[in-house]
Order: C-alpha cells, then sequence, then structure tokens
C-alpha cells in the first residue's frame, strides 16, 4: 500500500465526520477512487485541456493512482481535488449553462494549479479574522521551483476548494498535508536510496559521491543518508579514516543543534559509527557503538524488531570473535584492566575491557583456577599478556618476583637459602590492634627456634600466607645457567650483576634484600576510575557490587624479606645445562637439492591454471615419496607458490576456525569479513578453501 494513501486512511473518520465541509469527499476503495467513473473522466477532460492550452502537454491522472477526491459545487463556480502519489491537482471552473449567452472577451473561468510534493517542504496555517483563511506554501528552495509556483505563493490554497470554512477545517487540512509530504519524502528518500545502493553495487563510488552532493544540495536526503553513503563510498575506495571521520561529523552536527540527547538521533549516531569500525575492522569500538545501539532501541518510539536485536547479537559475536584473536597486540594501555562477565559488555574507561568469562581470548594467561565471574584483573607489569586478580595485585606480583628470584639462585648453583622477614608494614587497624597488646616489630629468621611465648608466630603465618619455603638446603651439580622464560630478571640491574659473578665463579654468598613497594604498583586515580567504571558495568551485568572488594587491592599491606644465600664452589659443578632440542619439521633430514627440485615440480603443475588438480596431486605425491621430504615441507612450498602473503593469511583465519568445529553462519561472515580485508574475490575464496579441505 502506498504510504501515501496510508495516511489519507488514517485521516478518512476525521474528514467525513468533520461537519464544515461543504464538498463532496471520495477515497480510493477497492482499487480505484470510489466515485462516478463518468464524472471523474470529465474533470480528467477539462484539466487536459487546461494543461494542453498552457504547457502543450496532457496530465496523466488514472481512477487507479487517485487516493482522494473532493467535489464542491458553489453554484457557479465548481471545484475538483484530485491527490495521488505524486501530485495534488486543483481545478476551479465557472459553470455557466449551455443556453446562457456569453461575451467572447469573457469566456467562463478555468484555473488549474498543480503541486507536485517533492517541490514543498510544508504547508502553513495563515489565520485571517474574516474566515478566510490561507494555507501557504513553504518550498524547498531552487528559483525554477519559485517560478513555477509563483501565482500560488502570492495567493495561498483557500479552503474554498475543498468547501472548508472553519478554522478547524482548515487545520485539519493543513495537518494532513504536511504528513503526506512527509510520506511523500519517505517514498522519494527509499527510491533514492535503492539508487545509491545499486552504485555501491556496481563499485560507482566516485559517482556515488557526486550523486550524494547533488542530492545534499538540493535538500532530497537526510543529514544522516548523506554522511551514510559517502562512509559507504570511502570505504569501498578503502578510504577508511574518511569513513570514520563522516560519523564524526555527523556527531558534530548533532552537537551543534543540541540534538546529542535525542534517543532517536544518538541511535543513527551509534548506527553510523557501527559501521564505520566494522570497515576498520576495529572490532573494540564496534561492541561499543553495538551495545549503545541495543541499549538505545527499546526506547525509540517504536517496536522492538527482532531481526534487528538479532542483527545486533549476531554483529557482536562476531567483533568479539575479532577481540580475541587480536586481544594480545591490541596496545598494552588499552587493556591493561579487564573484566570477567558471562555476556558481552563494554567498558567506557580506556583500559578497561570486558571479556567472557567462558570464552577469553587463548593468548592470555590467567593464575589457575581464573579467569572467575565478575573478578577484575590488572596485566603483569612485566609481561602483559599475563593478568592478575587485580584485588590481589600487590601480593602476587610479590610472591612472582620472590619465586622467580629463588628459581634463578636454584640454577646459579645454591646450597642454602634462608627468607628472612625484614618487617611488616600492615594496615592502620591491625597497627593499632599491635600496639594495644605490646607486640614489638623485630628481625627473625625463618626455620630457627625461637621461643615465641605463646604470641602468634608473625613468620608462619607470613609463610602460610605466601606460599613460599622459607629455608631450603640444595644440592646442586650443573654449572650455573640463566633459564629461559624469566620475567623479572630483565628488568633487574642488581640480579643480572650478581648472575654474572655467579656465572664467572667469584660470588660464594649473595644478600638480597625484596620488598612490596618496590614493585609496580597501580596509582589511586587509576582504581578510582576503576571503581566507577565498575558500577556501570555491574549495573549492565544485573549483579550487586561491592567495593570492599576492590579496595583490598590498595591496601596499606607491604612485605620486606631478605635473602641469604650460598653458593657451591663453581669448580665442582661439572654437568653443563643443555637446553631440550625442538621438534621442528625435519628440514635437517632432507637435502636443499631435493627441496629445489620439488619446488620446480609444483611450478610445473600450476603452470597452466594455477590449481594443483587431482592427477597433478598424485604425481606430487610419488615425488614427496621419491625425494624423502616431509609432508609438512612440501605443503609449505606449495602454499608458498600457490598463494600470495595476504591469501596466506586468509588460510590461516579459514583453519583456525575449522579448528574450532562447523563452519557456520557467524563463521561465514568473520570469513566474508577476512577475505574483504585481504582483497579476495568470492570465486578466489572459494578455491582458498577447498585447498584446505582437500589436504
Amino acid at each position: 500500500m502506498s504510504e501515501i494513501l496510508k495516511v489519507i486512511n488514517k485521516y478518512k473518520d476525521q474528514l467525513i465526520n468533520e461537519d464544515l465541509f461543504l464538498g463532496d469527499l471520495y477515497f480510493h476503495e477497492n482499487g480505484r477512487l470510489n466515485i462516478d467513473q463518468d464524472a471523474f473522466y470529465f474533470f480528467k477532460k477539462k484539466i487536459n485541456k487546461i494543461c494542453l492550452e498552457n504547457y502543450n502537454s496532457e496530465l496523466e491522472l488514472k481512477i487507479e493512482e487517485i487516493f482522494l477526491g473532493v467535489y464542491f459545487d458553489r453554484g457557479t463556480y465548481r471545484h475538483f481535488v484530485a491527490v495521488g502519489d505524486d501530485v495534488m491537482v486543483l481545478l476551479s471552473y465557472e459553470h455557466r449553462n449551455e443556453n446562457e449567452l456569453y461575451d467572447e472577451e469573457y469566456p467562463p473561468i478555468n484555473v488549474l494549479n498543480i503541486i507536485y510534493w517533492e517541490d514543498i517542504q510544508s504547508i502553513e496555517l495563515e489565520y485571517r479574522k474574516n474566515g478566510h483563511h490561507i494555507m501557504r506554501l513553504k518550498l524547498n528552495g531552487g528559483k525554477d521551483i519559485e517560478d513555477v509556483y509563483n501565482v500560488l505563493i502570492s495567493t495561498g490554497i483557500g479552503g474554498h476548494h475543498f468547501g472548508a470554512e472553519s478554522y478547524s477545517a482548515y487545520k485539519l487540512l493543513v495537518k494532513l498535508f504536511n504528513d503526506i509530504i512527509d510520506a511523500s519524502n519517505i517514498i522519494k528518500l527509499d527510491e533514492t536510496t535503492e539508487e545509491l545502493q545499486q552504485l555501491i553495487k556496481d563499485e560507482h563510488y566516485d559517482k556515488l559521491l557526486e550523486k550524494i552532493e547533488l542530492l545534499n544540495i538540493d535538500k532530497v536526503i537526510t543529514e544522516y543518508t548523506y554522511h551514510f553513503f559517502r562512509m559507504q563510498a570511502f570505504h569501498g575506495k578503502e578510504e577508511n579514516d574518511k569513513a570514520l571521520n563522516e560519523a564524526d561529523n555527523y556527531r558534530r552536527l548533532l552537537n551543534k543543534h543540541n540534538q546529542e540527547h535525542n534517543q532517536e538521533q544518538k541511535f543513527l549516531l551509534s548506527n553510523l559509527y557501527i559501521q564505520a569500525y566494522l570497515h576498520n575492522e576495529d572490532s573494540l569500538n564496534s561492541l561499543k557503538w553495538l551495545n549503545q545501539a541495543l541499549q538505545l532501541y527499546p526506547k525509540l518510539n517504536q517496536a522492538v524488531g527482532l531481526d534487528f536485536i538479532d542483527e545486533i547479537h549476531s554483529e557482536m559475536e562476531i567483533s568479539y570473535e575479532i577481540l580475541k584473536r587480536e586481544f594480545a597486540d591490541m596496545p598494552f594501555q588499552k587493556r591493561k584492566f579487564i573484566f570477567m562477565s558471562d555476556q558481552t559488555l563494554y567498558s567506557e574507561m580506556e583500559g578497561l575491557i570486558a571479556l567472557k568469562t567462558n570464552d577469553p581470548p587463548e593468548n592470555i594467561k590467567f593464575p589457575l583456577a581464573h579467569p572467575q565471574l565478575n573478578e577484575v584483573y590488572t596485566s603483569h607489569p612485566n609481561n602483559d599478556r599475563s593478568y592478575i586478580p587485580l584485588k590481589d595485585y600487590q601480593k602476587e606480583l610479590f610472591v612472582d618476583k620472590l619465586r622467580e628470584f629463588l628459581l634463578l639462585l636454584d640454577v646459579l648453583g645454591a646450597t642454602k637459602i634462608d627468607v628472612i622477614n625484614k618487617n611488616r608494614n600492615i594496615d592502620k587497624n591491625e597497627r593499632s590492634s599491635e600496639k594495644n597488646i605490646g607486640v614489638k616489630a623485630s628481625y627473625k629468621s625463618i626455620g630457627a627456634n625461637v621461643d615465641y611465648k605463646n604470641k602468634k608466630n608473625n613468620e608462619d603465618q607470613l609463610e602460610r600466607e605466601l606460599n613460599i619455603a622459607f629455608h631450603q638446603k640444595l644440592s646442586p651439580k650443573k654449572a650455573p645457567y640463566i633459564p629461559e622464560g624469566l620475567i623479572w630478571f630483565h628488568t633487574d640491574i642488581n640480579w643480572q650483576r650478581m648472575a654474572e659473578q655467579r656465572m664467572n665463579g667469584s660470588l660464594m654468598s649473595h644478600r638480597e634484600i625484596i620488598t612490596s613497594k618496590q614493585i609496580e604498583s597501580l596509582s589511586s586515580h587509576e582504581l578510582t576510575k576503576v571503581n566507577v567504571e565498575l558500577n556501570a558495568l555491574f549495573a549492565k551485568a544485573n549483579v550487586d557490587y561491592q567495593k570492599d572488594d576492590l579496595s583490598k587491592s590498595k591496601s596499606e599491606i607491604h612485605y620486606a624479606l631478605e635473602i641469604q644465600v650460598e653458593f657451591e664452589d663453581i669448580d665442582n659443578l661439572k654437568q653443563v645445562h643443555t637446553n631440550t632440542p625442538n621438534t621442528h619439521l625435519d628440514s635437517n633430514q632432507t637435502s636443499k637439492n631435493n627441496l629445489d627440485k620439488y619446488k620446480d615440480d609444483v611450478l610445473f603443475m600450476l603452470e597452466d591454471d594455477g590449481v594443483i588438480d587431482e592427477v597433478e596431486r598424485k604425481l606430487l605425491n610419488r615425488k614427496i615419496e621419491k625425494y624423502g621430504i616431509s609432508i609438512n615441507e612440501a605443503e609449505q612450498i606449495e602454499k608458498e607458490l600457490m598463494f600470495n602473503n595476504d591469501e596466506l593469511k586468509y588460510l590461516e583465519e579459514y583453519k583456525l576456525l575449522l579448528e574450532e568445529g562447523v563452519i557456520g553462519e557467524i563463521e561465514e561472515r568473520m570469513l566474508e569479513r577476512y577475505a574483504k580485508r585481504y582483497d579476495i574475490n568470492k570465486e578466489r575464496k572459494n578455491i582458498l578453501e577447498r585447498s584446505i579441505i582437500k589436504n
């Protein structure tokens, strides 16, 4: 059904029940205007006669395409109005009897006004005390349009065309016409959108930019549509920074007109940013605006569309999958904190990212039994792929550094290690309690026979709390070496100098103090920001937020331990440490000549069509056996020759998805996005995927 017909049907009862409409009203029923057909053709004939005399052309009026008709007989003057999808025709003519004589100098008056909805911006009512109110046209602009409507602009539209004599009748007509104009703009915008989408489909991006500028000048399209299609054009031209700039421009426009708080405008802005960041493959910002769109949509004055919500959730799943893959490669400051949730959420805080507890990125590490739901983690200062519970941050880092130092001492040939509790600064409440019972700070060696006289053994408690062996005797056999995988060692100059002395054989004992204050800690400002953001995240996840949990991370508890170590004489350590050999491809077992021969064979097979068919596969398999090279080596050579770097990257993504299970709808959409990124067309995409399946 036509949008304009829907508007007229909406007003139908009001028009019929309006007492002061003196004209006869005709509505569109059963596929045509419900008027006597002979009467309609009489009006049509009169209209076209005037058109031929004045414009040298006829107006195509069909009874099936007229949605509202009005006939008003005022005796001498009669009026007919026809309202259709594109046009409103206003006919006024002087009626005389056939036998009535008249002077040729004064023929019957025939007036025709034609109003095209696309030319009209709005219709405004001008009130007059004498009751002869006027409906004024407000045009879209342009001198050509003004010339066409010159007479009508000066006179306005009178109510006599409709038999309207009351102010309320005029108001109803103006409301009806303005709704028709709005509906006409929707129709035109839909048609224009189809045309613009076709230009995108045909990849005519420069033509699209030219067209959109003309439409914008003529005020045919909305500001949103203007920026949306410019964004599509820039994306097609691989100018994604410009695409993002279109969303920024639209945001500035909303701020300029003070519409940043308008829910509908915010929703449209969200859609622009979603498109921009999806084009740029920025998964983190995509999730931000997808979340915002999901939150805004129910607040709009329309029913929530399940298809839209499903589409948003689908895009969120895809963006989250991309976020997982790219997470560890993101700048450290963007992912310094993570919050584990049971749903896909977005954090407004720069540096805090929400991840799914049951689906975290595979290339980051957590402590044993972690991650846990609704827990906050922060990255290790010396290993940004390792995450620690924020509330245990200080203690965990201290223990981590202590354990690494003990390991280093072990492989450097330690025979005895003692860990001594130097002091323990505790929080204010514990400190005041300690003063009340008269406990004094002291230096005590862990493991020594000390009589505490039933007092609380502070060192034993500390040993249990840190879960560290505080006294060790060792029997080294291997010569000193520096193990792989150390984290703190490479940032501590004292450790490095101690290790260098030990490797040279001159060091026999060493004393080191490790304090938790030496370890990088989080600022109060950072923790305050995290606290504020967690309030919002817990609210989104419908979880009660207890600030006390996080406040523990800024506890005043600090540890200070002295490590005393004695080493074995280096001359007694004869066994040399050797790294476990890597089990790589057996490339050492094959000669370079055979690999080169196989490379030539593959090139020969690819010369005709660029692919290896079934027969060629069998021949190459024989060559692999003949040359004694491995399957892995053969596959590597084939890939290097068959596929360019971008295609190899696509194959890696495809293999990862295959390993996770069946390629479903979401995975396929991810693959289409990767294909676009690597400039791989659909036909080539299918060839690449078949090459993996065959292997």
